[in-house]
């Protein structure tokens, strides 16, 4: 049988397409932003559980507990967003 088509290949490139750069500063730009909303819920949090936990209100300090849990859950998030992405696309270049 004769083959028709060769095989597709594909490796990501930011220098093949105009604007690759540009894309990539939005990127770090994003991110940047990401962690500054990250540390403000972190921060809003540490306040919330402290004046709620002073006052003994304890529905504000357990919103308050869970604003920090999830500031840093997010702050993990976007630092581990790039290794996860990159630990699936090598994982889906082994698949034939």
């Amino acid at each position: 049988m004769i083959r028709i088509v060769s095989d597709l290949t594909a490796s990501p490139d930011s220098t093949a397409l105009p604007g690759g750069s540009v894309l990539q500063q939005f990127i770090n730009g994003s991110l940047f932003l990401a962690l500054g909303i990250a540390l403000i819920a972190f921060l809003m949090g540490a306040g919330m559980y402290a004046i709620g936990r002073h006052g003994g209100n304890m529905r504000a300090s357990d919103q308050g507990k869970l604003a920090m849990i999830s500031g840093a859950a997010a702050a993990f998030f976007a630092g581990a967003a790039a290794s996860l992405l990159n630990f699936f696309y090598h994982v889906g270049q082994q698949v034939r």
